[in-house]
């Protein structure tokens, strides 16, 4: 079973097109590497995969499901993106970072069990 994959897709900004009809397919144990000079759009094509920009045409499939049909919880207790850069409003420890992994696997507002202390140690 592959872990993400996409077929024909196309990311487009209003002034360029970042890749066209792409079909691939990842499958666990895999490494892939993105590679492109600054602005040509790897973080876009990231943020595609991730559900957090809209591709212009083609499918996205998360392990097996189509990721149009899947909720934000779901997508997020599948992918894990952590940003080149943050503002660091809130000072925090390298485990505390980690554990905000473990938000989508949680009911609002409850606290970190030890089971999650267990996950990130």
């Amino acid at each position: 079973m592959s872990l993400i994959s996409t077929k024909n897709l196309t990311i487009a900004t209003p002034s360029r097109t970042i890749c066209r009809d792409l079909t691939l397919t990842i499958f666990p144990g895999e490494i892939w590497g993105i590679l492109g000079p600054n602005g040509a759009g790897k973080t876009t094509f990231l943020h595609t995969l991730a559900h957090l920009f809209p591709a212009k045409s083609g499918e996205i499939w998360l392990k097996n499901s189509p990721i149009q049909q899947l909720s934000r919880k779901k997508i997020a207790q599948k992918i894990g993106l952590l940003f080149q850069s943050t503002n660091d409003f809130f000072p925090q420890t390298v485990e505390e970072f980690c554990l905000t992994g473990r938000f989508p696997h949680q009911s609002f507002f409850k606290k970190n069990s030890p089971q999650d202390a267990k996950m990130v140690t």
